[in-house]
């Protein structure tokens, strides 16, 4: 197929042509915090550490949610702004992933890191994310 697609259109690499220009797999994404990959766990899975409660985070945030270390006040806040379930997650794993102590991360539904920010205000910095105003 390939052989005679080169013959018909022209292209001398007319899959590899065709990908590129078509197909939109090297499509180059503008500047989002939501794409952003780094040593925060941002763009990653998050790891099916326990919750507080010593069951598994997963099942707690089928849709998403707001994953906090420590107990803040404002990640309740957000967390109900949002819609979103809240869990506390389990320190130790989660400091290990986040490279922090203390932090209020959203998920998406399927468990990547979406934004993470102090426990300050999350939300400005959620609704920053998201697109929308804070």
């Amino acid at each position: 197929m390939v052989r005679a697609l080169d013959a018909i259109v022209g292209f001398s690499k007319s899959a590899g042509s065709l990908t590129s220009k078509f197909s939109m797999l090297n499509l180059a994404y503008g500047d989002s915090r939501l794409l952003r990959r780094g040593k925060t766990g941002v763009g990653h899975r998050l790891p099916d550490a326990l919750a507080d409660d010593g069951r598994r985070i997963y099942p707690k945030m089928p849709t998403g949610g707001v994953l906090v270390a420590g107990h803040h006040p404002a990640a309740r806040d957000t967390a109900d702004t949002l819609g979103l379930p809240m869990v506390n997650g389990d320190v130790a794993t989660l400091t290990t992933f986040f490279n922090r102590e203390q932090f209020v991360a959203l998920i998406r539904p399927d468990h990547i890191v979406g934004a993470i920010t102090d426990p300050a205000d999350p939300y400005a910095d959620f609704a920053a994310a998201l697109g929308t105003r804070a």
